[in-house]
């Protein structure tokens, strides 16, 4: 789990450039991406060698394919941003058009994690944030998916305390 310092309101990473944090606001904790997010890549790979070595052709087609499936990936890796502050949180994803939300905590209604049997054996997690309303934001690949919930959680739970007092 990446967490930053309480002290520290400006993140010191490239990364965040762009999140423009307010003057009060610090990062709690990050959602790390797993490097599981390369295992179908890894799967279209063994497929071609394997059909290469009766069909040449069409195993140099799926190494394209394959290198494109890794190029994808490490994209989605480089640019999938999971951000728990004090005061909201913030998911970025995409590669071409790049989406940024920003949930404050008085409008999540549940944190989840799903884990598929893959994810299980390489040890991530989708984390399901549900707002109010109809919104709802899956993040997948998150190599910290449980302990991040887990913070999330505790964090909401401050939070509804604190305005029932």
């Amino acid at each position: 789990m990446t967490t930053a310092p309480q002290h520290s309101s400006m993140p010191r990473s490239p990364r965040y450039a762009e999140l423009s944090l307010r003057e009060d606001e610090t990062i709690i904790a990050e959602g790390v991406i797993s490097s599981g997010i390369y295992w179908k890549a890894f799967a279209v790979l063994v497929l071609a060698i394997v059909i290469g070595l009766k069909a040449w052709q069409l195993g140099v087609f799926l190494g394209f394919v394959t290198f494109v499936m890794f190029v994808m990936a490490a994209l989605t890796r480089k640019f999938l941003l999971l951000i728990l502050t004090n005061h909201r949180v913030i998911v970025r994803f995409g590669i071409m058009n790049l989406d940024t939300i920003q949930i404050r905590f008085s409008s999540i209604e549940s944190v989840e994690v799903k884990r598929t049997l893959i994810g299980q054996f390489l040890g991530y997690g989708i984390v399901a944030i549900r707002g109010t309303g109809t919104r709802s934001i899956a993040v997948p690949f998150v190599a910290n998916a449980v302990a991040f919930r887990d913070i999330l959680d505790e964090v909401l739970y401050r939070a509804d305390k604190n305005n029932r007092s």
